[in-house]
């Protein structure tokens, strides 16, 4: 008796069909704006670390410890202190879009 169900390379593959976005590589837009967003999201979400390992690094003393290096943060500014410093980050990722455009301009053409 044959069985009804579909193969696991035909169910793999339409997954991968269902996963896919078409045309993602020949729209710039969505290129420039991916590579936006993960950028943002990335300063967004690792800001907070940095901020506390450039403090421990800072420290001579030895003595600080990632937890009491965050609660003397949040004491000190709040939730707002661990972003400090990260506009300058967050805005320089908005430089890199022009290059980035002109050397996939370059490449789609060739």
């Amino acid at each position: 008796m044959l069985s009804e169900e579909p193969s696991q390379a035909a169910l793999m593959a339409e997954k991968a069909k269902l996963l896919s976005i078409p045309h993602a590589k020949s729209n710039l837009s969505y290129v420039i704006m991916s590579g936006m967003t993960s950028g943002v999201v990335e300063g967004i979400v690792m800001q907070p670390l940095e901020f506390l390992k450039t403090r421990l690094q800072i420290d001579t003393t030895g003595g600080m410890t990632l937890m009491g290096t965050l609660r003397g943060a949040l004491k000190e500014g709040g939730v707002m202190q661990l972003y400090r410093g990260s506009l300058p980050e967050i805005a320089g990722l908005f430089g890199h879009v022009p290059p980035l455009a002109t050397t996939w301009s370059a490449g789609a053409h060739k």
